[in-house]
């Protein structure tokens, strides 16, 4: 029988699968029990020395879990915490971003109130210039009077040759069958 590809942390060809717990099976070299830095001082720390020759006891396979799963959880916390990091630098950023916008909007908006007032006074200065001239308002109603008393008397035009009103037809109006020359 061949022994399987390694699966698990350990490097190297030579490598044959031990049971565990009578589930799984953990790939564990043939020349002894290779540690990582951080699985010997997990194991000093729980007090515990594993030997370097196989095979391992139960108690002992499954310290030896308990470390890697510490690990693994070690680093999953970390890999956490760097992308809890970015996400919070990338709403920083865009808190920051979005302030900067809003001030300059908040500019732009007492730019355009300030222009908005100065073209209202304007308005209400030349409302109140028109209003307040009499002369124009009296040319207006002169005009006004002049033209309705041209069409009302028609008869004395001051427009018109001559004192009679021949050739004017009934509405003032030269007639279409007038021979003046």
């Amino acid at each position: 029988m061949e022994p399987p590809e390694p699966l698990g942390p350990f490097p190297g060809p030579a490598s044959f699968p031990v049971p565990v717990l009578g589930f799984q099976t953990v790939i564990v070299p043939e020349d002894g029990l290779h540690l990582t830095e951080e699985e010997k001082r997990l194991l000093a720390q729980e007090g515990v020395t594993l030997p370097g020759a196989l095979p391992l006891t139960p108690a002992q396979e499954r310290l030896l879990k308990k470390v890697r799963r510490k690990i693994r959880n070690k680093q999953s916390a970390q890999d956490s915490r760097r992308r809890k990091k970015e996400y919070l630098d990338g709403l920083e950023s865009r808190a920051a971003a979005c302030s900067a916008l809003n001030q300059e909007l908040r500019e732009k908006v007492q730019e355009l109130e300030k222009s908005n007032g100065s073209l209202l006074r304007q308005l209400q200065a030349l409302i109140k210039e028109t209003a307040t001239k009499p002369a124009q308002t009296g040319t207006c109603v002169l005009v006004l009077l002049l033209s309705l008393f041209l069409l009302l008397l028609p008869g004395s035009s001051p427009f018109r040759r001559g004192g009679s009103g021949a050739g004017l037809g009934p509405t003032g109006g030269p007639s279409c069958g007038s021979s003046r020359r």
